[in-house]
């Protein structure tokens, strides 16, 4: 089973897509969540997950940010950065190309459904 964790600065909608996502169905195990980016980072190096679903605008460190660092310590690290999915309320195309140049693996605009993250 892969690890997901979710890094989202709304509790509702973080909470929404940690209980209400058939995660073990799609062969993930939610390992963790977090509220905003520098909680994110602390997550994902304990917990080493293969996948992040991210908020890109959050207080402090943005989405994008989050993502930066990730692969920059993964890289550090000898690793592969985890695949990241980001969750965006903003359709604006800066934000889609600044993360696919990020290798962001997908751009989701919320409300987010459960078979648009199965999907993705």
């Amino acid at each position: 089973m892969l690890k997901l964790i979710v890094v989202e600065d709304e509790p509702a909608v973080r909470r929404e897509i940690v209980l209400l996502t058939p995660w073990e169905e799609m062969g993930f195990a939610c390992v963790g969540e977090a509220g905003d980016g520098a909680e994110g980072l602390a997550l994902a190096e304990a917990a080493a997950p293969e996948v992040v679903i991210t908020d890109i605008r959050m207080p402090g460190m943005d989405g994008l940010a989050f993502a930066r660092e990730l692969a920059r310590r993964a890289g550090e690290a000898g690793k592969e950065p985890p695949e990241i999915v980001i969750l965006s309320g903003y359709s604006e195309f800066e934000y889609a190309r600044k993360a696919m140049s990020l290798g962001i693996s997908e751009y989701l605009l919320k409300p987010v459904e459960a078979e648009d993250l199965r999907a993705a």
